[in-house]
């Protein structure tokens, strides 16, 4: 599962990046908050973008890039692993949760 910054999204009317759609906008004073519909993904994408000034509307399309900062694979559950002192003995960590910062390169 990819986890994404809401605040490393960026949104353009043209340009390199993903196809998208906004679903939902909303002004929030100094910043703007979009839903934003990518195809093949069944969760909006969430963004919080600073730029009021030329906002997006609701069902516009929209290109989509991410900052490579902002990008971080979540895994939900391990394996069960062999016990490290080599007792024999089993553990499950699937209450953790592993975040592995990433920094990726897209070219599109």
């Amino acid at each position: 599962m990819l986890a994404v910054r809401p605040n490393a999204v960026r949104l353009s009317t043209n340009g390199d990046g993903l196809d998208g759609r906004i679903a939902h906008a909303a002004y929030l004073g100094g910043r703007m908050e979009y839903g934003i519909e990518l195809p093949g993904i069944e969760t909006e994408l969430f963004a919080i973008v600073p730029n009021v000034t030329t906002p997006h509307h609701a069902g516009q399309a929209v290109r989509v890039t991410v900052d490579s900062t902002g990008i971080a694979v979540v895994y939900p559950e391990y394996k069960t692993v062999k016990d490290p002192y080599g007792d024999g003995e089993t553990q499950s960590n699937k209450q953790r949760l592993f975040l592995a910062s990433l920094r990726l390169s897209v070219s599109m």
